[in-house]
């Protein structure tokens, strides 16, 4: 191996490290922007915050995450019948998406009639800026499922791809409980809507928050942020 190939393999070790890191960043980053930005106002979940003054946050970081995805090259294994090039692919697809068609600005069971015109009217009255506004339930339907392939496949990279290689068994575990964290919010919001389950407003927002701390925290580790302190 001459001098050059040891150089380009380093190169590019180190920007397969930068995307994991910037990846576990955003999904840390995330749920804090958005409330700081939209003044600590709550909302009862993440994507309700795109009618809110922090949209340019959800939707950035939603576009963030697909473009980070779909470039992510992944690990090249022949015994792999998927490659972490398709998954995360079609993840990173699954967060644009997200972006690209926002949820329902309210709960059909709270304001069933809306029309456009008439939503437009209470966003003007909040003061936001939204340009696309809707109250659509199969939009809401095909948001919620793009969100649920993103984070579910996030749960997958972490359970089958990061516990691969060498890869210590501690590390093994830690990563398969980061997975099941951050599929365990989803399996309870899947139970939630069936049953037409609340607890608190903002049931949605926590499991969500929950869900991605834990994604977050699992491409930083694997992207050996933590190294120096023996998480890698």
């Amino acid at each position: 191996m001459t001098t050059q190939d040891t150089i380009n393999i380093r190169n590019s070790s180190i920007s397969y490290l930068a995307l994991r890191r910037c990846l576990g960043v955003l999904g840390l980053l995330l749920p804090l922007l958005i409330l700081v930005f939209n003044g600590f106002e709550f909302k009862s979940s993440i994507s309700h915050f795109y009618y809110s003054s922090s949209s340019v946050f959800f939707t950035g970081f939603m576009f963030a995450f697909g473009i980070f995805l779909i470039f992510y090259p992944g690990r090249i294994d022949e015994s792999d019948k998927i490659s972490d090039g398709w998954v995360t692919t079609i993840g990173g697809i699954g967060a644009i998406l997200t972006a690209l068609i926002p949820t329902a600005y309210c709960s059909l069971s709270e304001l069933p009639i809306l029309i456009t015109d008439e939503l437009s009217y209470f966003c003007d009255g909040a003061g936001l800026t939204t340009q696309y506004i809707h109250n659509n339930s199969t939009l809401s339907f095909i948001h919620l499922s793009c969100a649920a392939i993103f984070l579910g496949l996030m749960g997958y990279m972490s359970f089958s791809r990061f516990t691969k290689g060498r890869t210590t068994a501690k590390m093994r575990v830690f990563y398969k409980f980061c997975a099941i964290m951050v599929w365990l919010p989803l399996v309870i919001l899947g139970i939630k809507f069936i049953f037409n389950l609340e607890w608190t407003p903002y049931d949605v927002f926590i499991l969500e928050c929950v869900s991605l701390v834990f994604f977050g925290t699992a491409w930083l580790v694997k992207g050996k942020m933590f190294e120096r302190y023996g998480f890698h």
